[in-house]
């Protein structure tokens, strides 16, 4: 863990769980209400990722939830994310995300801020949600030229992150 942000956690009052350590998660089972995993998991070998995503299910409340946020391998950047950082050990679309996590046992996943606007002063929201307009009318032609089929389920998400949150059992927080 970087020790910086460590630090910079503890003195706005969060707990800091450093679980490179299996046993420093025993006994903290059912006790957080979320976990928040930002460009972490890609870093897991793919045979792993599922094993991981549950130790964290497990230490969430009955209420609990997990967000998390891995590069996107479904944008227009997604060639340069799982190759530019080569610590990325697999890369994610909307799908393969909600795959992993169901298959962790979460109850429910959600996609949220799929444009990455939160945040962005009005001017650039406006201005990146025109963009990508034009980029998913690119997309959806260029699929239907090619006969180039996208599983139904897997929402289209072209920003350059997928941001998800899943709980432990159904309905949100």
């Amino acid at each position: 863990m970087e020790e910086t942000a460590i630090a910079h956690c503890r003195t706005e009052g969060f707990e800091i769980v450093d679980n490179r350590g299996a046993d420093t998660l025993q006994g903290r089972e059912g006790t957080v209400d979320c976990v928040i995993t930002s460009h972490v998991i890609e870093h897991f070998p793919k045979g792993e990722i599922i094993a991981v995503l549950q130790s964290l299910r497990r230490l969430l409340s009955p209420n609990g939830y997990v967000l998390i946020a891995v590069p996107n391998a479904q944008s227009f950047t997604g060639c340069y994310w799982a190759y530019e950082d080569f610590t990325h050990e697999t890369m994610f679309t909307s799908g393969s995300l909600y795959y992993v996590l169901r298959a962790a046992g979460f109850a429910t996943v959600r996609f949220v801020d799929v444009d990455c606007l939160e945040g962005l002063p009005v001017r650039k929201k406006l201005v990146r949600r025109a963009l990508l307009t034009l980029y998913r009318a690119h997309y959806w032609f260029w699929r239907k030229a090619t006969g180039s089929p996208t599983h139904a389920p897997s929402p289209d998400i072209f920003s350059w992150e997928i941001k998800a949150m899943a709980t432990t059992r159904d309905g949100t927080p």
